[in-house]
């Protein structure tokens, strides 16, 4: 079975030492070279999401989303969902409403594993939920794909 990026950043943050941590990227990311595409995505400043700050709920507090069971086999949806994470960037789909790009944003939610849209929310928002999982430790992690940012 796959991992998830949410699994693999999971599995990161509990990682004590910050050596552990970047070795347990680099290790992944071999296997999942998608995952740096998504990180970039939630550190690097230029990219801004055209979608609503905070959590993706009514004014309620109830979710707009359902999430899929954790238990069905969803790690990969993620990461074949890259292509498709221009309709959310700011500037891209200029013609796309607003309206219609949140709710492709909430479709997108309710067919990925739970951890990944958790990664998901949080990548919008640019701001990580996992303990010790930083820019900065990407950037130790990936000098040379993360020149840039």
């Amino acid at each position: 079975m796959n991992e998830g990026l949410g699994d693999i950043l999971i599995a990161c943050s509990k990682k004590n030492a910050q050596k552990d941590k970047i070795a347990y990227l680099q290790e992944k990311q071999k296997k999942y070279p998608h995952i740096l595409a998504f990180l970039k995505y939630m550190f690097k400043d230029s990219i801004q999401f055209d979608l609503p700050a905070g959590p993706v709920e009514d004014t309620n507090g109830k979710l707009l989303y359902t999430p899929a069971k954790k238990e069905m086999d969803l790690q990969n949806v993620l990461y074949s969902s890259l292509r498709r994470m221009k309709i959310f960037m700011r500037g891209e789909y200029p013609t796309m409403s607003k309206r219609k790009r949140e709710e492709q944003f909430i479709e997108l939610l309710e067919s990925v594993d739970p951890d990944d849209a958790v990664f998901l929310i949080h990548m919008k928002d640019k701001k990580s939920p996992y303990k010790g999982v930083t820019k900065n430790l990407i950037m130790k992690a990936f000098p040379k794909e993360t020149e840039n940012w």
